[in-house]
């Protein structure tokens, strides 16, 4: 025990932590949800698109980076596909893999809607210096590459 905290413990966050995660969360699923406004889009759509700029992914890993089910993904992309902005693809040595990629058409539009969602986004950071905006960066990604190996358990 070090500190009154158990080896591979993990301590709770204090309420103040939680209430800025929670308020960041909402900050963007709220400028989302205005952009998806702006361009005609609903914000998961737009959120989808945003995920594949990077190129594609398999549709387990894109469920998670949205924080769905695979079942609740799919449903989204195949929304997304009528619309001819992605396109679904078996990889060639595992046919049980789904990829999904950008068109040419949704790679026009992920890089709008992105662009816009960076601007708003931007904007709200306005007071931060570049080393802050640096540091919070480098936090967050911290944080979000333990989300992959993290799932949230039911209580």
């Amino acid at each position: 025990m070090e500190g009154g905290v158990m080896r591979n413990q993990i301590p709770p966050l204090s309420v103040e932590a939680t209430d800025a995660l929670m308020g960041l969360g909402q900050l963007t699923r709220s400028t989302f949800a205005e952009v998806g406004r702006l361009l005609g889009q609903p914000a998961q759509q737009m959120q989808a698109l945003c995920q594949l700029i990077d190129g594609p992914r398999t549709m387990t890993r894109l469920a998670a980076r949205l924080g769905m089910t695979r079942s609740s993904a799919t449903e989204l992309i195949d929304r997304i596909e009528v619309r001819g902005l992605v396109t679904r693809h078996s990889d060639q040595t595992d046919r049980r893999l789904q990829y999904v990629a950008l068109t040419k058409e949704g790679t026009q539009f992920a890089d709008r809607a992105h662009e816009v969602v960076t601007g708003k986004l931007s904007a709200a950071m306005a007071s931060l210096t570049i080393t802050e905006r640096s540091h919070l960066t480098t936090l967050i990604s911290k944080m979000l590459a333990n989300v992959d190996e993290a799932r949230v358990t039911p209580m």
